[in-house]
Parts: C-alpha cells; structure tokens; sequence
C-alpha cells in the first residue's frame, strides 16, 4: 500500500508588473513669429525722398519640435515557484534507522506499512528483533520499537542507547520508565486530541489548545495513553483529559521519571497499523517524531 504525506498545500503567487509607458515628449517649442511690422512712414516735410518702405519680414517660423519616443515597455514580475510537498521539514535522505519489531523474519502488516513510510522518507532502514544486540543501534540516527516488539525485552537491550528512540504503545511507555503501571489506558481513536505544549517540533505548526480528529472516522481502533512521569514535552493529549497524553517526548538529559534520557525520547500512543488511517493532522504528528529524532 502506498502511503504518502500530503503536507502542505504550496500558495502559487504570480507578481506581474504594471508596463509602465511613458507618454510622447512634449512637442517642440511653438513656431516663431511672423515677419516684424513695416517701418513708420516718415513724417511729410520738405519734399524729399518719402519715408523708408516697409521692413522686410522677419525671419521664417521655428521648425516644431520631434514627436517625443514613447516610454519602453516594462518587464513582468519574476513568478514564485511552488513549494515542494515537505517546504519546512528536515530532510531525512540518507538518515539511518533501526526498526526492531516482533520477529524480524516475518513483519506483520503495520511493520511492513511503517517500514514503507520510512523508506518514503529517505531514511536506510535496518530490521531487528527486540533481543538486538544494542550494538545494532550504534550509527544509526533513531531506533524505533513496534508496538508489536516485546517491551520488557526491547527495555533490556535499548532502552538506554544514546541514540534517539520512538516507541509505540503505552506497554513501551511502562517498560521504559516513562510512565507507571496505573498510569495508563485507551480511548477509542474517535476521540478528539488536543494540542498541549506546542514548545518544540514535535507539534508540527499546531497551535496550543488545537483540538482535532487524528485518524478517520471510518476506522476503528484506540489510542494508548499515559501519564508521562519526569520532565516530558506533552504534546497532545485526549480532549478534555490532559493528563491522558497521547504524544510526548523527552529532551536529551531530561528526568523520565526512572532515569535521564541518555538522548530524545518520543512516545505515540497509537500502534503502527492505523498509520494508513490517520488524516493529515494525525500524519503531521508521526512526521514530526521523525524529524525531531532522526533529523536532528
């Protein structure tokens, strides 16, 4: 199945200049005069010669001047190229990560489904059981745990890499010490999330106290929450129960509540298999676990 991220809608805007003509010169001066009035006759006296004849005509009328050149014609505004598709994302082209599932000699369909989007997304991917060993993590950019990867066993051999970690489902959550044993539950995935702390990535270009439906309404599945412990980001949480948070992160050197992140930690409460069924906003919240893991 094809799964691509149609994120963000690219605003073509066409700059076109005004041409501008200027208008013709102003013609030439006016033609000169016309010929100088005739000299005064002179005065009767003693008979004598008569008065001096009429001046001679003055000189010809000025030629008008050229028809001014009109103005050259103006060249139109450069146009704007579109936005690519991911306009403000990191690039994670040659990025490397680790998916340690249920049993790497056979992924289930939500394995195979992620792996595919993380392939989509430039990034080299590596498949390994939850049994590692933790030196299969070394170079990589992000290690990420399959809800279907077993959790004691994945807490064991990665739970403490220096290298930033996603894991999904809350069982993930308790087994690494971000969350306690109670302090977790579902929801059906009709239920709405809400934008909480909005101070990193991780909430994509959400707003705080943003409310929106992260998976289609025609499919059925639930989201798995818990109450991160430590100095967690919380990111989104169920509609009207904030402490229920759905996505949350840890900062590199942050208290988990069991232990200090040796390096970024994210938690999506959700398993792998409802990535085909979440919309756009649901999307951004995966794509911005990624890149603020394995792109940073």
């Amino acid at each position: 199945m094809k799964i691509r991220a149609h994120r963000w809608e690219a605003l073509v805007i066409a700059l076109a200049a005004a041409l501008l003509g200027c208008g013709p010169s102003a013609g030439g001066a006016a033609g000169g005069r016309g010929g100088a009035s005739g000299g005064s006759t002179a005065a009767g006296g003693s008979p004598g010669a008569g008065g001096a004849g009429q001046a001679t005509g003055g000189a010809a009328p000025a030629a008008g001047g050229g028809p001014g050149r009109g103005g050259a014609t103006g060249t139109g505004g450069s146009v704007i190229p579109p936005a690519p598709p991911d306009a403000g994302r990191v690039s994670l082209a040659g990025r490397k990560a680790l998916l340690v599932v249920g049993s790497a000699a056979s992924l289930d369909d939500g394995e195979l489904l992620l792996q595919q989007v993380l392939d989509e997304h430039g990034l080299a991917v590596i498949v390994a059981d939850a049994s590692g060993p933790a030196s299969m993590a070394t170079g990589q950019n992000v290690v990420i745990a399959s809800d279907q990867a077993d959790a004691a066993t994945f807490a064991t051999t990665f739970g403490s890499v220096g290298v930033p970690l996603i894991a999904f489902g809350n069982s993930h959550f308790v087994s690494l010490g971000w969350v306690g044993k109670s302090a977790k539950g579902t929801v059906s995935t009709s239920s709405p999330l809400t934008i909480d702390d909005t101070s990193t990535p991780l909430a994509s270009d959400f707003k705080t106290g943003q409310s929106f439906a992260a998976v289609l309404s025609s499919a059925s599945g639930s989201f798995y929450w818990g109450t991160p412990g430590g100095a967690p980001i919380r990111v989104a949480a169920v509609m009207g129960a904030a402490s229920q948070a759905v996505v949350f992160g840890y900062e590199s050197g942050a208290s988990t509540g069991a232990a200090t992140a040796p390096a970024r930690r994210v938690g999506l409460g959700f398993k792998i298999n409802m990535i085909q069924d979440l919309t756009v906003d649901g999307f951004k919240l995966l794509e911005a676990a990624l890149d603020w893991t394995a792109g940073q």
